[in-house]
This record gives structure tokens, sequence and C-alpha cells, in this order.
């Protein structure tokens, strides 16, 4: 009685362990097949088949390896055929090469163009953890009929030639609306507007290397002369302790400019490390090394560059950044005016005038705050 009970529990024990999924987590992948035609053996994507209208697939989904994603879940709204169709030919080697195999090109899901919400398909992954950032490749395989779909994401778009040799899509770097969504529009970009095809997709949690999202951003304008400069760092499941050598100066050729901190454990570098207050009006280039000790690949020591970033501090003059918006009110109204400009060390002040010459300027008259006036010399004007 007491080995019945055994094997019993050995039972319930293995299969507790089938049910159990693993959170999302850095490098996941995770594959949706559309169409009839069932995935290859193997490739583990969630086969959303023949249907239309809204798709749905449950969590967990699988990733590529055959596990499930705990509470991850997908649908795909505005879906109005589901078909095979022999124009569809064999996928292109660099498709191959994405994950994809001849199966989930074979047939696709799709909406006839109309214009508007009416060329609109909506792909929405839920349940994804807000901490992470994804990538998202789709497949759009028309061959001989170029049908210019469109993946787009936030401000992030990418268009994809349904006849051409590699007719997959990449977006990258893509977050969740915070609670957990992530949503992907697929259009017809084409002129006049035609169909919106999908054959499959993947969504990727991508592992990281580098430095990512850079403060000040790459590119930035009118940058504090006090900033700090700050990164994220990479995406490793190793959960590795990283270092950082940071390069920091004007040149823009990074690797030139001098070596501001060494082998440091935090990822951010002070003013005053830089050399702060910095010039006004000086466009400033920075590159961050990331040391990883144990990268998946069994490296003992790597080291992996960012692009060379930049950024240029406020000028010596302030720059209006907000113009005051023009109003029209009878005599009883208040009028509330607010400016805005770039901040130096010893500033911005602030003077408002009135001009009683409409025909205009030269007899500005320097307002003061009494009466029916108030922050003559602030951000704010009241009358």
């Amino acid at each position: 009685m007491r080995c019945k009970q055994l094997l019993f529990v050995m039972a319930m024990l293995v299969m507790a362990g089938i049910a159990s999924a693993d959170p999302i987590a850095v490098g996941t992948e995770i594959g949706v097949d559309f169409g009839a035609t069932p995935s290859a053996a193997g490739t583990n994507f969630n086969d959303a088949g023949a249907a239309t209208g809204t798709v749905s697939l449950p969590a967990s989904l699988l990733d590529t390896s055959g596990v499930a994603v705990d509470g991850v879940s997908f649908t795909a709204a505005n879906v109005v055929f589901s078909n095979s169709d022999g124009n569809i030919g064999p996928i292109d080697p660099s498709v191959s090469d994405l994950g994809f195999d001849a199966t989930h090109a074979e047939d696709f899901m799709g909406r006839f163009g109309a214009g508007g919400s009416g060329n609109l398909i909506t792909l929405t992954f839920s349940g994804l953890d807000d901490s992470l950032l994804y990538d998202f490749v789709g497949v759009s395989a028309f061959n001989g009929r170029d049908l210019v779909v469109q993946y787009a994401s936030g401000s992030s778009s990418v268009v994809v030639a349904t006849d051409s040799a590699d007719p997959s899509g990449t977006l990258t770097g893509l977050s969740t609306d915070g609670a957990g969504n992530l949503v992907i529009n697929v259009t017809s970009v084409a002129d006049p507007v035609d169909v919106a095809v999908l054959n499959a997709l993947k969504l990727i949690v991508p592992i990281t290397t580098s430095a990512r999202n850079p403060n000040p951003a790459d590119g930035a304008m009118l940058v504090p002369v006090t900033t700090d400069l700050t990164w994220d760092d990479p995406t490793d499941p190793n959960a590795d302790e990283f270092t950082y050598t940071v390069h920091f100066g004007t040149d823009p050729n990074c690797s030139d400019n001098p070596e501001i901190v060494s082998d440091a454990d935090v990822n951010i570098v002070t003013n005053a490390q830089i050399g702060g207050p910095l010039t006004l009006g000086e466009t400033y280039y920075w590159q961050v090394d990331t040391i990883d000790p144990n990268l998946p690949n069994g490296s003992p020591f790597v080291v992996s560059s960012t692009d060379c970033w930049s950024f240029t501090t406020v000028p010596p003059i302030p720059v209006i950044t907000l113009q005051p918006e023009n109003l029209v009110l009878d005599s009883a109204g208040t009028a509330i005016l607010t400016v805005a400009a770039t901040s130096i060390s010893n500033g911005p002040f602030y003077q408002w005038f009135m001009d009683p010459n409409t025909a205009g300027i030269g007899d500005e008259v320097a307002l003061v705050d009494g009466g029916d006036i108030s922050g003559a010399t602030s951000e704010t004007l009241t009358i």
C-alpha cells in the first residue's frame, strides 16, 4: 500500500512538471504561424490556424524551444481572410536564418485594404514584463505581387516588400504600454492601398552585450552643462557583474577621446568626473565599453562598445523653447501668458514687455508688477 502511495505522489509531481511554465525573460523567443498549414515539427510556433475576426491564442504561449511562457497571450484583431495561395513560393534562405521555415510562409492571414481603420490588423501580446525591451520580426510573403506591408509600434515602423527576396521586417527596442501589453499594427501602405498580409511572426526578448539607452540621448540638443552621463546595463541572462570604461570628449572619433572612468562598476559618470560644468554650445562625444566576465560563449572577458553617442549643450545665450499663445479676451477676462527658455548657469532671467505700437516694434515698455499685472519678471505673466 505504501508503494502505491509513493507512486501516486511521484505521478502528481510529474504532472505538475508538465504543467509548469517559465516567466518571459531575456532570450525568450515566441513564434506565431498563421493559416491552415501546420508549422513543421520541432519549430514550436503557436498555430493560429485559419480563424478570422479576432484570432486569440490563450496564455501560456510556447516559446521556440517548446517551453510554455507563463501568462503571455496573443490576439490578432480585424482579420478578414486566412488561406493558402499559389503565389506564395519557397521561403528565402535569409528568412530561414531568422528562424522561419517553409511552412510558415505557405499561407497567411490578412485584411483587404480600404484605407483608415479598414486597413488595419492589430496584433497584441499581453502578460509581458514591462521592464524588458522586445524585438518583433514579421514575414509578409507574396511572390509576384508587392503589397507593401508596414509593421508599426509606437514611433517605430518598418516596410516590407512582399515579393522581395527577403519579405521580412524587424522592429527593435519596443516597450510595453506599462500594463504588460505590446501592440503592433499591420497595414498596407501601397498606393493605392492594397491587401495587408502576415504569414508568421516572432517576438524576441533580445540579449544585448552593450550598454544601452544613453542619457543624454544620442543627438540631444540644449543639454544642461551640469549633466551627468548614465546608461542602462546590457540584458544578460547570466546576471554577470559588468564593469565599464567611458571615453568622453569633443573628438567625433570616440576612441580618441580620453578615458574619464575605467573599470567602473556603476552606470553613471557624474558631472564632476567629466570636468563639468561643460562648455556652453559645445558638442560632446562619448562611448561606453562594457566588460562582461562570462558571456554565454564562454569567453572569460569580452569588451563590447556602444556606438559613438553625442549631445550638444545649451548655447551661451538663452533659447526660447515655449512661446506664449495668442489670446482674445473680453474686458473682464484674465490673460495668462507663459514662456520657457533654456537654462544656463546664471539664468535665464525674464522680463515681459508691452508694445503699444501695433504697427511694428520699437516702442516696447517693460512691465512691472502692480495693479492688474503680476509675474512681469517670471516665466508666467498674469494680466
